[in-house]
């Protein structure tokens, strides 16, 4: 009988020789076909089997085993296709310590926005790739992408944090020259404006000079020619002011109905006719408020013309300001419950 470990069926699976993430049989990919598939579905997030460190050590082992210009491919192609964002701009950071041509080559297809530009700046000052500055190679590339954009572009993109665009601007300082090379008063403006320098309103783009214009105009808000912080641009400024207004307007109906329920019970009640000896005592009622109290000390206030009393063998203890009754309103329902029983004196028996 011939070896069936040797000549198996011919439609059997071979046997697996590795293990994935969550510790099941598995198939060890080539280091090619495992960055691709690394650049296209990571995130540098944590997931349910891995957290975030050892994906990028991954990437980064992966990327050392294949060439510079698999690489940069790679970068491009997870860039344009996969829509992809930390894990390009990692992998040009990582061209930018090894090869400066191709990373000056792929540059302008990768970081093709500010958001893409933060991050690959935030990625080389962090030193995972191996340097922590920049070099003269990728800050010409960044002062390039300053040039290859207008003003106007520049300035809607200038949001986010960690780094800012002011903080982008004062590392690389771009000249402010336009793509041709010549100088630009507007870009000139525009660059301290964001880094936040007292400039020439006139001389910004229409765009920042509205923005300016509306801040002036808003009460209550601080007027200035430089931005504060990218946080204080369109879109977080907007959100704020959203914010702001819809807490304003909740706590001024809660306060509205605080005072409409506080003026409520200071309000006095309609004067009633004063009746006298309607008990048979000789006592009046007072026009302002009567406290009733019962026999389990639970006391609520009424009007005092809520009720007329038509017996005397269970009448409320109605007494006036003079015989030490309080007035204070108490605590209670508007649902009067029986009143306390009085004893009747032995002249009204006898009438």
């Amino acid at each position: 009988m011939p070896n069936t470990h040797l000549f198996g069926h011919a439609g059997s699976s071979p046997s697996t020789d590795s293990r994935n993430e969550a510790g099941g049989p598995a198939y060890a990919l080539s280091p090619e076909h495992a960055l691709a598939q690394y650049a296209v579905t990571g995130t540098f997030r944590g997931t349910f089997h891995a957290t975030d460190e050892p994906q990028l050590d991954k990437v980064a082992a992966l990327a050392g085993a294949v060439s510079p210009e698999l690489v940069a491919k790679t970068a491009v192609y997870c860039r344009k296709h996969g829509r992809m964002k930390d894990v390009p701009a990692f992998l040009v950071a990582w061209l930018a310590a090894r090869d400066v041509g191709l990373m000056l080559r792929v540059f302008p297809h990768v970081i093709d926005d500010a958001r893409m530009l933060r991050s690959f700046v935030a990625i080389v000052r962090s030193g995972v790739t191996g340097r922590r500055s920049f070099g003269s190679a990728p800050k010409r590339a960044l002062r390039e992408w300053f040039a290859a954009r207008s003003p106007e572009t520049i300035f809607r993109q200038s949001i986010g944090q960690s780094p800012s665009m002011s903080d982008v601007i004062k590392m690389v300082r771009p000249p402010p020259r336009n793509d041709k090379g010549e100088a630009d008063a507007v870009r000139e403006a525009l660059y301290g404006y964001l880094i936040g320098k007292n400039v020439d309103c006139s001389k910004l783009p229409p765009l920042p000079q509205a923005f300016e214009a509306s801040e002036e105009e808003r009460p209550g808000a601080f007027a200035g020619r430089a931005v504060r912080d990218a946080h204080r641009t369109f879109a977080a400024r907007r959100a704020l002011d959203r914010a702001g207004e819809e807490d304003v307007a909740l706590r001024a109906r809660a306060t509205a109905a605080r005072l409409v329920r506080v003026r409520s019970r200071a309000a006095p009640y309609p004067r009633p006719v004063a009746s006298s000896g309607a008990c048979g005592d000789g006592s009046r009622v007072e026009p302002e408020r009567a406290k009733l109290e019962i026999r389990v000390r639970v006391s609520v206030t009424a009007p005092a013309c809520a009720r007329v009393v038509s017996t005397c063998r269970a009448q409320a203890s109605l007494r006036s300001p003079a015989e030490g009754a309080p007035h204070e309103r108490g605590s209670g329902s508007s649902t009067l419950p029986a009143a306390t029983a009085r004893p009747r004196s032995r002249e009204a028996e006898g009438a």
